[in-house]
């Protein structure tokens, strides 16, 4: 066991209860959103057939409640000894570990549909992805071994003092570089996502998924950014038990936000492929036909024209039509689903 000066133990121990509180703090989040989410989880994972965008769905989100319970079962016991210490490092880099790659699988899915199931993508971001991974698990297998902890020193303080989980003593200097490749492969995604979405802005009309799809990743970047960014900057200059005060947060985020790009996706999808949805018919530009009126009856829809000769239109699966109209007119596609032309390329998502 390293040895400790008795001046560092205060400091250590403050450190120490700050990161601990703050990873319960994380792993009630979790818990949080687990539970205002159960209902649309149900609806739009668990009825669902099995896809790889599930799988990796149900790795993020019950992987990290494993992971995160466990973290807290260490940081609140009073009794964990010098062998939960010793490898209590290795579970939470190599579950870490895990669980980003998970998630990032989810994005790299993500962005392969926005280029249409493209094996030149692919290949490139199977490339990046594996240049990653091997970078972090050499960064990684070099660190753990030179991070020590030890058992609250219960022999030094008052029998009442609450000492509770490892306390970390020693991380190599070089540890913060964990986190780059990680940040430069999630930038780099970011980026082929932006390029994308621009491409096919301006070659089509606006399109609500695709809108959705860009700002649910745009906002998984800068959260998991952030989140990244504050881990390596805390190893890099503070260093000390306290640079442990963001892990728990950051496990949490890539659950959070990783299963959100699921369930924000599969729900507006949903919507979407509503027949009765009234937002979903399109009316093409300059034509005189006004709806003034709705009522649904059986499989077809009826809608009310005002043109006074008591015309009706109506709306069956894929089209509507004028019934007494003296002059034929032409029929109206009903936006139902995703169209190929739109946003029909989020269905390759699907197809994984």
């Amino acid at each position: 066991m390293s040895a400790i000066p008795i001046e560092a133990l205060p400091k250590l121990v403050r450190d120490a209860r700050i990161a601990d509180v703050s990873g319960v703090a994380a792993c009630a989040c979790l818990f949080y959103d687990i539970f205002i989410t159960i209902d649309q989880e149900v609806e739009y994972i668990w009825k669902s057939r099995w896809t790889l965008p599930k799988v990796l769905y149900l790795f993020a989100r019950y992987f990290a409640v494993f992971v995160q319970i466990l973290a807290t079962a260490e940081s609140t016991s009073l009794k964990v000894t010098s062998t939960v210490c010793a490898g209590w490092a290795y579970f939470e880099g190599i579950t870490g570990q895990m669980l980003v790659m998970g998630v990032e699988l989810l994005l790299m899915l993500r962005v392969w549909a926005l280029y249409k199931r493209d094996r030149r993508v692919l290949c490139l971001l199977v490339a990046i992805y594996l240049a990653e991974v091997t970078a972090n698990t050499v960064i990684l297998g070099m660190s753990l071994p030179g991070i020590k902890s030890v058992p609250p020193l219960h022999g030094l303080f008052p029998p009442d003092f609450p000492l509770s989980g490892c306390l970390p003593t020693t991380v190599p200097k070089f540890f913060f570089s964990y986190w780059i490749p990680t940040l430069i492969f999630e930038s780099i995604l970011f980026i082929l996502m932006c390029i994308n979405f621009v491409r096919l802005a301006w070659e089509n009309q606006p399109m609500p998924l695709l809108t959705l799809f860009f700002r649910d990743g745009t906002l998984y970047y800068a959260v998991i950014f952030a989140a990244l960014l504050i881990q390596t900057l805390l190893y890099e200059l503070v260093n000390s038990a306290l640079a442990q005060v963001a892990i728990g947060w950051q496990l949490t985020m890539f659950s959070i936000m990783g299963s959100r790009l699921v369930l924000n996706l599969r729900a507006a999808s949903d919507a979407r492929s509503n027949p009765e949805t009234l937002e979903l018919i399109k009316f093409e530009e300059g034509s005189y036909l006004k709806t003034t009126g709705y009522r649904s009856g059986g499989t077809n829809s009826v809608l009310t024209s005002n043109r006074g000769d008591g015309g009706k239109f109506r709306v069956g699966s894929t089209s509507f039509w004028d019934v007494g109209a003296p002059t034929e007119h032409t029929i109206h596609d009903m936006e139902c689903g995703t169209p190929p032309d739109a946003d029909g390329w989020i269905a390759e998502w699907e197809r994984v």
